[in-house]
This record gives C-alpha cells, structure tokens and sequence, in this order.
C-alpha cells in the first residue's frame, strides 16, 4: 500500500486493542501525511480495508468504520447518490478512521438519517448529518 504509514496503523491499533478507550478516531493524513482532496475518498476506503484485515489477522475486539466530510453547503441538501473525489474536493477536513467498542447506534450523530441506496451500495450502514454554523451547513457521512 503505496503512502501508508503501517507502522503508524500497528501502533494505534496495538494501543487502543490495549486501552479502556470506547471509540477513538483519526483523521486519514496521520496515515498518510499531506494528501490530495480528491484522493481522500480511495485512501479511506484503503485504509478502511487494511486496518479491518489487521484487526481480523491479530483478533482485536473492536470494530471500524468512518465518516467522510462533504463539501459545505449552504442550505439543507440531500445525501449524495454516491461518493467521488470530486464530492471532496473542498470538504473542510480529510476523513475519519473510527475504532469502537460500544453500539455503533452510540456513534451517530442526533438528527442523522439512515441512508438506503449508500448502505447497499458500499456494503455498510450509512448515515448522513447536517448540522449549521455560521459558515454554512457541515454535512458528514458515517460508515458503519
């Protein structure tokens, strides 16, 4: 996996498998240093798959997901019918890894919707959240 730190990706994962911590995340640029906006989405999904294959190889008690960052909005807007660099391409941060222990249902946000046609489309429970301030409407997707 060209980019990767793994030697980053053992150490968090070796921590967290050893720690009381209930959920903890990290943006994917701690992996991966300074990245491109439009490569966000295919190196979360990278990365998503190589830290659930560890996970699974060493039999850690805990689970994965992530949430991606949308371009902002300025008025409510539905989810996207799919994700492509260009949804990122000026999303206010690169997205998240999550590791968690509880009911992933603990992770999402108040007032998220559970989006149908993403679940099946990437194999995962998807939830779509908008929330305001005073710059616009924040719209995130969590993978579960």
């Amino acid at each position: 996996m060209a980019g990767i730190s793994k030697r980053r990706v053992y150490t968090w994962l070796k921590q967290f498998n050893e720690s009381d911590l209930i959920e903890h995340d990290r943006h994917i640029d701690i992996f991966y240093g300074d990245t491109d906006s439009r490569q966000w989405f295919a190196q979360i999904l990278e990365l998503y798959d190589f830290i659930k294959k560890v996970v699974e190889e060493n039999g850690y008690d805990f689970n994965v997901g992530y949430a991606v960052g949308l371009n902002m909005s300025l008025r409510k807007s539905p989810a996207p019918a799919r994700i492509s660099g260009n949804s990122l391409r000026t999303a206010p941060f690169p997205p998240l890894i999550y590791l968690y222990r509880c009911d992933k249902h603990d992770l999402i946000w108040d007032d998220s919707t559970y989006e149908v046609a993403l679940s099946r489309l990437y194999g995962m429970d998807v939830y779509y959240h908008q929330t305001d301030d005073k710059d616009g409407r924040w719209r995130t997707l969590q993978f579960l």
